[in-house]
C-alpha cells in the first residue's frame, strides 16, 4: 500500500471531509489502515457526525452492522440503515 500520510486533498473541498480527513491521516499507519482501536469517533468535530456512518464487518461468514448513520446520509437516502 502506498504511503499516503503526506497527501493533500485537491482544491477547495468542504471543511468536513478536509476535517475527516486529516484526522484518519493522524491515525493512519504507513504500512495499514487504521484498526478500529485508533479511530475515536469523539475526537471528530461534532459538525462532521452528520456526514458519517459507523460499522462493524465480521468475517467468517462476512456480515455488516450498523452502529451509526448520521443526519445528512438518513436525509440523502431518505431511511435509516439503523432501523
Amino acid at each position: 500500500m502506498p504511503d499516503i500520510t503526506g497527501l493533500n486533498l485537491a482544491g477547495e473541498c468542504d471543511p468536513n471531509i478536509d476535517c475527516l480527513f486529516r484526522y484518519w491521516q493522524s491515525i493512519h499507519s504507513v504500512s495499514d489502515l487504521p484498526a478500529r482501536g485508533n479511530f475515536d469517533p469523539l475526537d471528530l468535530s461534532a459538525t462532521c457526525w452528520p456526514h458519517i456512518c459507523l460499522l462493524d464487518v465480521k468475517h467468517d461468514p462476512l456480515w455488516f452492522q450498523i452502529r451509526f448513520v448520521g443526519m445528512e446520509i438518513v436525509r440523502f437516502k431518505k431511511r435509516d440503515g439503523t432501523a
